[in-house]
């Protein structure tokens, strides 16, 4: 559960992001406070109050992240880290059992178990890239 959370807080965190750097930086901290339309009296119009603040987009990247952060702090407590290195070693570990309860099963000629053997590495790397 909280790895779903981090992964859907760290969208949040990169879209957020990408709205923040297609601001104009000065945006970023002056804008307008306040609009008020004046539609009778001695001067109809529009009146605007200018002020220096934090944009909208500004002030929710920055929430994300904090929110991003106190995610990822929970998660290292709970030893999720922790979790996921053990798992990742027992996932290689039924690899290389399945890989070469594969090879036997093939009963390949000593030319083809070392095509193999050469191979192999290069679409697991392959695989393991693409999950990234």
């Amino acid at each position: 559960m909280i790895l779903t959370e981090i992964r859907w807080t760290s969208g949040h965190v990169a879209w957020l992001r990408d709205r923040v750097q297609a601001t104009d930086p000065e945006a970023l901290v002056w804008g307008v406070e306040q609009q008020v339309t004046r539609g009778s009296g001695e001067w109809p119009g529009v009146d605007v109050t200018h002020a220096a603040k934090a944009s909208a987009w500004l002030v929710l990247y920055q929430q994300e992240r904090d929110r991003l952060l106190r995610q990822c702090e929970i998660a290292i407590r709970a030893g999720v880290e922790t979790r996921m290195v053990e798992l990742a070693e027992r996932t290689g570990a039924l690899l290389g059992e399945l890989v070469d309860r594969l090879l036997a099963d093939l009963d390949l000629s000593p030319a083809q178990h070392q095509l193999a053997m050469v191979r192999l590495p290069v679409h697991l790397r392959a695989l393991a890239a693409s999950l990234n």
